[in-house]
């Protein structure tokens, strides 16, 4: 009984971190896009950059990924 419930507490605190990783994700990218809207609307180019610097840094990832497939192909 005590293996069951450790099982089903080290599975709970997994994920509670992932939901908290996709939670801060989802976070920083709405801001990003806050910030590049506010940016081109106020032609302040500083903002506009940090949020596309943003969210290139999560689109990264993604990017190389599919660059990795298209040399398998």
């Amino acid at each position: 009984m005590t293996n069951v419930i450790t099982t089903m507490v080290q599975q709970s605190g997994g994920r509670v971190a992932t939901a908290g990783h996709y939670a801060r994700t989802t976070w920083s990218l709405a801001n990003a896009v806050i910030a590049i809207i506010a940016g081109i609307s106020t032609l302040n180019m500083v903002v506009a950059h940090i949020g596309i610097s943003t969210v290139n840094e999560f689109a990264s990832p993604i990017l190389q990924q599919f660059a990795r497939l298209g040399r398998q192909a």
